[in-house]
């Protein structure tokens, strides 16, 4: 019985915290790939330091 509900619920564990990871990488990696173009990210210190040139 135990095993029965923990399965299911282990998906959805698993399943939520996947979608939590793929958010919190689209939320922080995409500013840094789409460096230079038009959309209003915000600037992080990566991005200043290309900006000055010093990368």
């Amino acid at each position: 019985m135990s095993l029965q509900l923990s399965i299911p619920m282990l998906f959805a564990a698993l399943t939520l915290s996947f979608a939590l990871f793929v958010f919190a990488a689209n939320r922080f990696i995409a500013p840094l790939s789409e460096y230079g173009s038009k959309r209003a990210y915000r600037l992080t210190a990566a991005d200043h330091l290309k900006r000055r040139g010093s990368f």
